[in-house]
């Protein structure tokens, strides 16, 4: 079973994979599994009061910690259900990316005196960006297991995800509209993992997008942007069903 949450994109969307650069960054075409677990989290500290922290009293049963289910006994762990989360998405049937330069700021390389006495200045700088326009909603699908972890999870998607603004680059903003639920997902809007055994005709009108998730074994320390310990990211390749129908120096636009 999934869960379907639809969003509405009220402004331009950027999110530049986790391996370009910052002077030439071209934008996904949508929010990548890692960037919707990391809003989800982030609305689940903010809103609902949840302490991921290893170091914190568990005996008190706080948010966010092991705790036993009702129904069965068994351990839900809030963090490591949102982690382990499979998560799909589909675009609107037209997509239009923009290319565009824009000036930034970045640390001046200091020389000399200046740099004995770590003056630190800012220098500009010109670089490439993409937004992404969307001319529909985003939809985005969660799997929910047959487990009994299931309604926990459930519990958990269903107050915090309507409490998403953005995702992506901060201001890229997005409207939550309502949830439905599904049993399966329709093959020809829904983006899908590239896996092994797939048939080469599957490739044809799809788009290819590497996205980041979360690592199996990452913990909250690793997703921590206040934590010196390494990010754990997995890269999956996705299938997204849009094929690039016109381009020119300013513009790009995929539909089906």
């Amino acid at each position: 079973m999934w869960l379907e949450a639809i969003y509405e994109p009220t402004s331009l969307f950027s999110l530049k994979a986790s391996d370009s650069t910052n002077r030439g960054a071209k934008s996904l075409l949508a929010p990548s599994p890692y960037s919707v677990k990391m809003a989800l989290l982030n609305a689940m500290i903010t809103f609902g009061g949840f302490n991921f922290e290893p170091d914190t009293d568990a005996s008190e049963n706080p948010k966010g910690k092991r705790k036993e289910t009702k129904a069965t006994g068994e351990t839900f762990d809030a963090f490591e259900a949102i982690r382990d989360l499979e998560i799909r998405f589909a675009v609107s049937d037209k997509v239009v990316v923009n290319n565009c330069f824009i000036k930034i700021q970045k640390p001046k390389r200091m020389e000399g005196e200046a740099k004995e006495h770590n003056l630190e200045t800012m220098d500009t700088t010109v670089t490439f960006r993409e937004y992404v326009y969307f001319s529909g909603d985003l939809r985005l699908a969660f799997d929910l297991k047959q487990d009994a972890s299931n309604s926990e999870t459930e519990t958990l998607l269903r107050e915090f995800l309507p409490k998403i603004n953005y995702f992506g680059k901060r201001g890229c903003f997005f409207q939550f509209k309502s949830f439905e639920p599904r049993t399966e997902l329709p093959k020809e809007e829904y983006a899908r993992e590239l896996k092994a055994g797939l048939a080469m005709n599957s490739l044809v009108g799809c788009t290819l997008a590497q996205m980041d998730d979360f690592d199996s074994k990452a913990s909250f320390d690793n997703a921590n942007n206040f934590s010196r310990t390494k990010a754990k990211r997995i890269s999956r390749i996705f299938l997204i069903p849009r094929t690039r129908k016109k381009s020119n120096k300013n513009f790009t636009l995929y539909s089906l």
